[in-house]
């Protein structure tokens, strides 16, 4: 029903996506056009007629990550060192990690915390 989660997150898609188009029409940018321009191909039929593709394939909710995420935690331990704080980031890091383990997940899924490269602890 129209109060429920599923719902809600439904009209979230449809109002982001309604904002890419007209962020597009006026040459802005918007994060749901990178969404669209994955997903769809516009095929044009011998008659002229212009059709849209929509391809879910590309979407995955457990993309692989693992490489990449070892390679950041690799690059904060390297930054760590040279501070001269890699024995306690060491620790938190392994602190982090315990506490991720607890949390509970759905089967087949895991939680992954991700850190902004641009985010500020101390503000």
């Amino acid at each position: 029903h129209m109060k429920g989660d599923n719902f809600l997150k439904d009209l979230a898609v449809v109002v982001e996506s309604l904002k890419g188009l007209l962020y597009r029409d006026f040459n802005k940018k918007h994060p749901m056009q990178k969404v669209t321009d994955t997903l769809t191909n516009i095929i044009t039929l011998k008659t002229g007629q212009r059709i849209t593709d929509i391809n879910y394939s590309k979407l995955s909710t457990n993309p692989p990550q693992a490489k990449h995420f070892a390679n950041i935690e690799n690059q904060g331990i390297a930054l760590a060192d040279k501070a001269g704080i890699g024995e306690e980031y060491r620790k938190v890091v392994e602190q982090l990690k315990e506490y991720v383990q607890k949390i509970p997940a759905k089967k087949g899924q895991k939680v992954i915390i991700r850190f902004e490269p641009e985010m500020d602890i101390d503000k």
